[in-house]
């Protein structure tokens, strides 16, 4: 797994990222996550903004996926690659709190939905 943190460049610094936040934590706690519901973590990329946004790319059986954070939103979205192009939505929630637990959590309850998408031979 690869880990990245991105910077965005603007004219006053960013706010802080979800206070409490360690990243490095945060993507220790995901990789055990996704391991623990049979994915595997393959890139973990956080947005320095004001929001704390994430993503992380997954894998499953050979099919790719990706869990984003909208740090703005307060969701996280499960995505699965689409059958020709692009992402399609496979699942998504609201978790109960903003730190490392609450986001865990919240990726272990998308984890657990049905992956279809990308998956040809899955019904649909």
């Amino acid at each position: 797994m690869t880990e990245q943190t991105l910077v965005w460049v603007r004219r006053t610094p960013p706010k802080p990222v979800e206070p409490g936040i360690d990243e490095q934590q945060l993507s220790a706690s995901l990789a055990e996550a996704c391991t623990g519901c049979g994915y595997q973590l393959k890139e973990f990329i956080a947005a320095k903004g004001s929001f704390g946004s994430w993503l992380a790319q997954l894998g499953k059986d050979g099919h790719p996926h990706r869990v984003i954070w909208n740090g703005k939103d307060g969701r996280l979205v499960l995505e699965g690659a689409g059958r020709h192009a692009g992402w399609e939505e496979i699942a998504s929630t609201v978790p109960g709190r903003r730190d490392v637990e609450g986001l865990v959590g919240g990726v272990k309850s998308l984890l657990a939905a049905p992956a279809t998408a990308g998956n040809d031979d899955a019904p649909g």
